[in-house]
């Protein structure tokens, strides 16, 4: 799973805790051990894979919320906004489950697109021409929910048990979303993307 924002702050807050201990005995007296990080303190800033995943799957299930909007406000083509709606209450319906799941572990969850390739993707679609949206949004679709796909997978099988149920359940939806997504793209005359190349705006 690509690395996010969250994981590389609580990377940054570890190595200063490090930093900090490292110059503890130059700055101030040896003898002061609350001066040093502990090792509980250094492990609770480790990111934790569990809560990023979850991190990363709230960020993807608001920016669909969002995207499928987009379209529904700015596509004509019937199959594109059926597309859409069924992703926007798709896309809700497992947020309701991964945000209590979330909470529960401690976590902070996003309230909104937080992952830096999500908000990327979005300002994307905003600033494509009324002609150039439906292809985009299609391809850029399949490219997103085969990632999905494979980042669920993964955990499915790595993830402690809460999390792994959550991503098994939510599995078969990002499945049906991608066979959707490439029927779409064909309506629409958009690439189908056999090898995940970037799609571009015409």
């Amino acid at each position: 799973m690509a690395t996010n924002k969250r994981t590389a702050l609580l990377s940054l807050a570890t190595a200063g805790l490090l930093l900090t201990s490292s110059l503890g005995p130059v700055f101030a007296d040896e003898s002061d051990d609350n001066q040093r990080p502990s090792t509980e303190q250094i492990e609770a800033m480790q990111p934790k894979p569990d809560e990023d995943f979850l991190f990363t799957a709230i960020s993807g299930n608001y920016t669909e919320i969002v995207a499928g909007n987009m379209a529904l406000q700015r596509s004509t083509n019937p199959q594109v906004r059926q597309f859409a709606q069924m992703l926007i209450q798709d896309h809700l319906q497992r947020n309701s489950v991964a945000i209590p799941l979330a909470e529960s572990l401690g976590m902070e969850p996003p309230t909104g697109p937080a992952e830096d390739a999500h908000l990327s993707l979005l300002q994307t679609l905003e600033g494509l021409a009324p002609a150039d949206f439906d292809r985009y949004y299609s391809a850029e679709m399949q490219l997103d929910h085969r990632t999905d796909v494979a980042e669920y997978q993964d955990a499915v099988r790595d993830s402690e048990k809460p999390v792994a149920d959550y991503a098994a359940e939510t599995l078969p939806t990002l499945e049906k979303h991608l066979m959707m997504a490439n029927q779409v793209a064909q309506q629409v005359n958009a690439p189908v993307l056999a090898d995940n190349p970037e799609p571009q705006p015409q």
